[in-house]
This record gives structure tokens, sequence and C-alpha cells, in this order.
């Protein structure tokens, strides 16, 4: 995507767009395939699973987000932050289509989750920023 947005607009970004594939495959591609399997193998196990997947890709993505930026402090910080929102698009997209009836919820729920989120990413920038400029060899990391 960052590459077609270069070709066809000349924009340029700071990201690595290996980085950003690999956050894509780690968050939506790989959750979404085992989430797959799991369900065709286990069809009444998979809510637990899929409950407790959730939760332990959250550990992970905020444990992994920061390393995934690379070297460039700032980078690795919008990438830690991007992690947490998740792809919200697509989960109203795949949400909305599973359950139309409920749309109305889906919406609410993914709003009250985007707001949530933003509302945490908040300290952590706060935090992440205080760190770089009271130890610069930190940020570094």
């Amino acid at each position: 995507m960052i590459w077609i947005v270069y070709r066809v607009f000349g924009v340029e970004t700071a990201l690595d767009s290996l980085a950003v594939e690999l956050v894509l495959l780690a968050t939506v591609a790989v959750p979404l395939a085992l989430g797959m399997g799991l369900a065709r193998l286990y069809p009444d196990a998979a809510p637990r699973l899929a409950v407790l997947a959730d939760r332990v890709g959250g550990v992970i993505l905020l444990l992994v987000g920061p390393l995934l930026g690379g070297s460039d402090p700032g980078n690795r910080g919008a990438l830690a932050s991007a992690t947490v929102f998740r792809h919200p698009a697509i989960a109203l997209l795949l949400a909305t289509s599973a359950l139309p009836e409920h749309e109305s919820n889906v919406i609410a729920m993914v709003l009250l989750y985007l707001l949530a989120a933003l509302l945490l990413a908040i300290p952590y920038e706060r935090w992440r920023k205080s760190v770089a400029s009271d130890w610069p060899h930190v940020a570094n990391l």
C-alpha cells in the first residue's frame, strides 16, 4: 500500500514498508487464519479460544509493536500506538457482515473500543516522550 501511494500520488513516508507488512501479518492475517483453522477443528471450543487469543494477542502486540518500528523512536512510538487500535475498519466490516441484525451494537462497541484505546494511548505517549527526553540513549533501543 505504501508503494502504491508513492507510485500513484508521489507521497513518501518515513515508515518502513516491511515493518508495516509485518504488523498487518501479525495483527490480521495470522490471527484470522489461526482462528478459522481452530474454529473448523474445534467448533465447540472456538468462542473460548477466541477470548484467550484476543488477550494473548493484545499482550504480544503491546510488547512487539515498539520493536517493529525500527531504530527511529518516532516510528516505534507510532507503530506501538497503531497496534493498540487493531484495524477497526476491518472489525466493523467483518462484524456487521456476520451480524447485520446487531449492526448498531457492533458500531457502538467498536467506537467504545477506539475511545478506550485512545485514552490508554495518551499516557503511553507521554511516558514514551518523557523517557526519550530523560534518557536519550533509551530512545535508540
